[in-house]
């Protein structure tokens, strides 16, 4: 039952889809590159660091489909971090 509230509270995509909307899957996710994941459990975007790339490796698991558990967060999705002009 709980894990029926949480996956609720992640608010899945009524499309079907799996993972957060306009973001990549959890599945293609490289945690040695730089960007931007979605921790759908406080519905927040945070700015990976490649530094956490050990870390995740040895300690995420598979929450639920398209949702990795790491470090007290649920990420659903991330995307790119758009390159600088350099202006």
């Amino acid at each position: 039952m709980q894990d029926d509230i949480q996956s609720e509270e992640l608010g899945r995509r009524r499309d079907g889809d799996l993972g957060h909307p306009g973001m990549n899957p959890m599945d293609s996710f490289d945690p040695d590159m730089p960007c931007r994941v979605h921790d759908g459990l406080n519905d927040q975007v945070i700015e990976w660091s490649p530094n956490w790339a050990s870390m995740y490796r040895q300690y995420a698991w598979k929450w639920d489909e398209g949702v990795v558990a790491w470090d007290g967060l649920l990420l659903d999705g991330w995307s790119p971090i758009a390159p600088s002009c350099g202006h």
